[in-house]
């Protein structure tokens, strides 16, 4: 019995030393050649929790399981910090540098793909092996180093494949100088040295510049489509910008000394109306205001809130502040911020109204329901009042809103007509005579006569 004993300790140690010689410094506890060992050496499955396997992996180098790995005595799993050793600014590693360096830790090269891909964070792209880890920024510079040509957010975040949300893919790329837009929609790598596309209004300065100060819109239209994919529609739109002037098909960029010209005529936008400090706006509200995007504001309306090009104006409300902003690099005019809280406050749903009350004195804003179609029985002036924000009641209702309007009281019910106004103008009522007017036109009629008998 105690030369069998013998036998099967010399066996065990004999055992662990071929294990040593299979397995080398580190193994992965699922791989086919251990497993298949463990099997023959003591008679059955492999088993985390076998006491012959344990002293199997003893005998062997006091090996220990870590996560799926099997490690020897005083082996240190290589982790992405190894790694980041043989990586070179781009993520790229050196692959067999990385391999011998290994090799002297005791990782055989039958497992060393396995290492690479899972415990070292790294994948294969076009044959070169990138450091796979950071941000997502990180990942798409290594997509873009192996493209070798721009690619668009949406592209990038394809191939990278983990589900990033592709707005968030595309602030980060605008945030970090490693990139450069090379197109409206495409991304490059910095280093390559192409040109940067800063959007056509800068491109349009630029070029202006560069030709002495004036430059014919059709050749810009013409070479920036060129040069970055921009349709020349777009540019001619760009040139209407307020940074610009536009004469005769030249286009050069306005000086200090001459304002842009701003349309300030109320009359003409539907839904506006302004007097005493005040300034009122129907805004539809559709599927757009209730996600929250911003809406472009009419240049009347601007005007009116002290909204120039190049200076916004931020109005307070319960829940927030709506930003009103003209941007003068933009040919598309002013805009309003998001209305979405607003809308959320007043209950306005699809369909209906959101009248936006503007306090020229305080910055502040308010925001009221108008439902879209108002009820038959509804009274006239009340739901006149709720479409302009003007208080009617007690007043000359045509007045009131003539005023508002800065046009003549005869003219009142045709502007709003004209601009789309015509509930408004079916609901406001004839102004009632002045009795006392024409009471004294009729003395004054009358004395005249007394003067002619």
């Amino acid at each position: 019995a105690e030369a069998l004993a013998k036998d099967d300790s010399r066996l065990l140690v004999w055992q662990g030393t071929a294990l040593r010689a299979l397995i080398g410094g580190m193994w992965p506890v699922d791989e086919d050649e251990y497993l298949k060992f463990v099997r023959t050496a003591v008679g059955r499955s492999w088993d985390a929790e076998d006491d012959t396997v344990a002293l199997l992996h003893w005998t062997a180098g006091e090996y220990r399981v870590r996560g799926q790995w099997l490690c020897a005595s005083g082996t240190v799993l290589p982790d992405t910090a190894l790694v980041l050793r043989f990586a070179d600014e781009a993520g790229v590693v050196d692959v067999e540098a990385l391999k011998q360096d290994l090799r002297g830790a005791g990782l055989r090269d039958a497992v060393f793909e396995r290492w690479l891909t899972e415990a070292a964070q790294t994948r294969n792209l076009d044959g070169q092996t990138f450091l796979w880890t950071g941000s997502v920024a990180d990942k798409c510079a290594a997509v873009l180093s192996v493209r070798a040509r721009p690619a668009d957010a949406e592209w990038l975040v394809d191939a990278i494949g983990e589900g990033h949300n592709v707005r968030s893919a595309r602030n980060r790329l605008f945030e970090d100088p490693r990139f450069v837009r090379t197109s409206k929609s495409l991304w490059g790598l910095r280093s390559w040295g192409m040109e940067e596309y800063t959007g056509i209004a800068d491109e349009l300065r630029q070029r202006i510049e560069e030709r002495g100060g004036v430059a014919k819109i059709s050749d810009l239209a013409h070479e920036l489509a060129d040069a970055f994919g921009v349709k020349e529609s777009s540019v001619r739109v760009y040139a209407e910008a307020p940074m610009f002037i536009l004469e005769a098909g030249a286009l050069r960029l306005r000086g200090a000394d001459e304002p842009y010209p701003v349309a300030r005529d109320v009359a003409r936008v539907r839904g506006c109306y302004v007097a005493d400090g005040k300034a009122s706006y129907l805004l539809a509200v559709d599927k757009d205001v209730i996600r929250g995007s911003g809406r472009p504001c009419p240049q009347q309306l601007a005007a009116a809130l002290g909204v120039v090009p190049g200076s916004p104006r931020e109005f307070a409300h319960d829940r927030g502040r709506l930003l009103v902003t003209w941007v003068d690099t933009s040919g598309l005019g002013p805009s309003l911020g998001s209305t979405r809280s607003l809308v959320e406050s007043s209950g306005a749903g699809l369909g209906d109204w959101l009248r936006l009350d503007f306090d020229l004195s305080s910055s502040t804003v308010t925001a009221t329901k108008v439902v879209g179609e108002a009820e038959a029985t509804a009274e006239a002036l009340k739901r006149a009042e709720e479409l302009t924000g003007l208080a009617l009641t007690g007043h000359s209702g045509r007045t009131v809103v003539a005023r508002a309007l800065d046009v003549p009281v005869a003219d009142v019910i045709g502007a709003l007509i004209k601009r789309g106004d015509a509930e408004v103008a079916r609901l406001l009522p004839e102004d009632a005579p002045d009795v006392g007017l024409s009471e004294a036109i009729s003395d004054f009629a009358a004395a005249l006569g007394d003067l002619d008998s």
